[in-house]
């Protein structure tokens, strides 16, 4: 399996991490995204990653944030902006 086809399953799999609904799961996935970094500015990655900007937990927010900082701009998706304002 090539680098980028590993890459893509690994994204895949945290894609679902990131929706499981367990602050843990949530947590480390969010770890995980930020490691991969601009890797990780799929489509679906920044949707996911806008879910978890809203969790009841802070670690989960905190992490979610630190993972779109890392990915970078292309992290910038309308979902991603609208997150933190619907929190307010």
């Amino acid at each position: 399996m090539s680098d980028m086809a590993a890459t893509a399953e690994a994204i895949r799999a945290l894609v679902v991490t990131l929706g499981d609904g367990k602050e843990y799961a949530s947590r480390y996935g969010c770890e995980a995204v930020g490691k991969l970094g601009g890797k990780a500015a799929t489509v679906e990655v920044p949707e996911a990653l806008a879910t978890t900007l809203i969790d009841v937990n802070e670690d989960v927010r905190m992490n979610a944030c630190e993972a779109l900082g890392k990915m970078g701009g292309r992290a910038a998706t309308p979902e991603v902006i609208k997150a933190p304002v619907t929190v307010l």
